[in-house]
């Protein structure tokens, strides 16, 4: 029974010491979920990095994110388009009120084979996103998510 155990980390060791990489679906994880992965990367690390071309990348070009932010017990919702982001990130807007660094936690909730809910932690609070995949690419069409109101833009719509 013991040698059964072993077989699985000798594969991995042999893997390794020949040189040769073992692909993804080794471990359980599929190319899909990688790019999965890879679209909500650069969409929260075009946030962070104020990398609007990052950020563009991540985002299908209908794309809006919804946010409920409350400040003392209040809600007020915002909407911004793919563009609103994008422009964030390029004129910096948030410098002074966003980090540059912070959480970067990814759960998958579901991938199927051209669709995929994901939950991502951030330094602004949770997003939940919805990613599209189209001619072989995943990009974020649909953000919902919470943020402080000191982090969201003076121009809020209220």
């Amino acid at each position: 029974m013991r040698k059964w155990g072993i077989i699985p980390l000798l594969v991995l060791l042999v893997g390794i010491l020949g040189g040769g990489t073992l692909p993804p679906s080794t471990f359980g994880i599929s190319a899909d979920e990688i790019r999965v992965r890879a679209a909500v990367m650069d969409y929260v690390e075009g946030i962070y990095e104020r990398d609007a071309e990052r950020l563009a990348q991540a985002l299908h070009p209908e794309a809006k994110r919804h946010a409920q932010a409350t400040r003392d017990g209040e809600g007020a919702g915002n909407t911004l388009d793919r563009d609103d982001l994008i422009g964030l990130a390029a004129a910096r807007i948030c410098d002074a009120r966003l980090p540059r660094k912070g959480p970067k936690r990814v759960l998958i909730y579901e991938l199927r084979d051209n669709v995929a809910a994901v939950k991502l932690t951030a330094a602004w609070g949770v997003d939940l996103l919805h990613l599209a995949k189209e001619e072989g690419r995943w990009r974020i069409i649909g953000i919902v998510g919470t943020a402080p109101r000191s982090l969201l833009p003076e121009t809020d719509v209220v």
